[in-house]
């Protein structure tokens, strides 16, 4: 998978809130709080997106992890939820994430792949549900890699979903905070999809018009002052 914007790195603050019990960390984890892995223990992050290369729609090298049979690619996780043989996808193509590469290999992806997290951007107010299904080499510890839908819901201040195109400006925001939620709260869907249309559905639609599956321009990424 690939990195959307640079690595930042922050200093350690746990914040232990005794009437909670909750956690909650930024900046570089040390060993013993990376290992904590449980409802009720909250990290602060970074969140970026990425999985914008679904069958070369958005002229992306960066396919989302859905496994080839569904237009994607592998994920770290697709064959080691729970040492269970069958592959692990998303349970919603567009709710999956990665978990930055210290805690994921620490706690072990038998222990993180198939988790569901609850994302709040503090600034917006906003919040999702996203799985775990691959891990994030570029990702500062804290720091998760989200799908587009997913990362678009939290930048928008209305009930509309911010689509690719914002996404992709904004690239980054920093100091999401997110926990371990059920994964009974995430609803099902197996239709990948751009700005809330099937992508196999927009995809069928340009060739009929005889526009090549590559056909969206791939915007350029800068930062939007408003989120950073």
């Amino acid at each position: 998978m690939l990195l959307h914007s640079p690595p930042t790195r922050g200093v350690l603050v746990a914040v232990i809130a005794i009437l909670t019990q909750a956690y909650v960390v930024s900046g570089d984890a040390s060993a013993n709080l990376t290992r904590r892995w449980a409802p009720g223990i909250a990290y602060e992050g970074r969140m970026t997106y990425y999985g914008d290369g679904y069958k070369g729609l958005q002229n992306g090298q960066d396919p989302p992890p859905l496994g080839p049979q569904n237009g994607g690619w592998y994920g770290a996780c697709y064959n080691v939820f729970q040492n269970n043989p069958a592959p692990l996808i998303p349970k919603n193509f567009n709710a999956f994430a990665a978990l930055n590469t210290l805690q994921f290999t620490t706690l072990t992806p038998q222990v993180v792949c198939g988790t569901c997290l609850s994302v709040l951007h503090q600034q917006s107010g906003l919040s999702t549900i996203v799985q775990i299904v691959d891990h994030c080499p570029g990702c500062p510890p804290g720091g998760i890699d989200i799908a587009h839908t997913a990362f678009g819901k939290l930048l928008s201040a209305t009930s509309a979903t911010a689509g690719w195109a914002e996404a992709t400006h904004v690239g980054a925001v920093p100091d999401v905070v997110w926990h371990v939620v059920s994964c009974d709260a995430l609803p099902a869907s197996n239709v990948f999809e751009y700005d809330g249309v099937p992508a196999d559905a927009l995809l069928r639609k340009r060739e009929q018009q005889g526009v090549p599956g590559k056909g969206l321009k791939r915007l350029g990424r800068t930062k939007m002052s408003g989120w950073i």
